[in-house]
């Protein structure tokens, strides 16, 4: 359902994530992304993304201070073989640890995927995808 958001958390940090458009995921990553945490959201993704047929997908990740490689590999596994559901995935970082991570992940073949670091940049173009994302998120 359009702008019902869920929340999958752990003590050290949540992933807020949902279909603020027909074709437009959105997902807000907080604190440290653990293993076990990353893994339920790219279970969760993966069904999102079973059900949709070119998905624009916006990951923010300003809030996010460390990851588990688990967590980021079980995501990328997602977009690779759910590649063909994924017309695009931007993300916006602002931890430089982070930013590596991401860049490495969008460098993969067929990528899709652009790390941007500057939030008014990430949301004018999701305000382009989803006009009414902001309601939501």
């Amino acid at each position: 359902m359009i702008g019902a958001l869920e929340v999958l958390s752990d003590r050290d940090g949540a992933v807020v994530f949902g279909l603020v458009a027909n074709d437009v995921l959105y997902a807000q990553m907080i604190e440290h992304l653990q293993a076990a945490l990353g893994m339920s959201y790219a279970a969760r993704l993966e069904h999102q993304l079973s059900r949709l047929d070119a998905a624009r997908l916006f990951i923010d990740c300003s809030g996010l201070e460390a990851y588990e490689f688990p967590a980021r590999n079980a995501i990328g596994r997602v977009l690779m073989t759910q590649r063909k559901r994924v017309a695009s995935v931007s993300m916006l970082v602002r931890n430089r640890v982070v930013e590596l991570g991401m860049q490495a992940l969008a460098a993969t073949p067929g990528g899709t995927m652009q790390v941007v670091s500057s939030r008014s940049d990430f949301v004018a173009e999701l305000d382009r995808a989803a006009p009414l994302a902001r309601r939501y998120v």
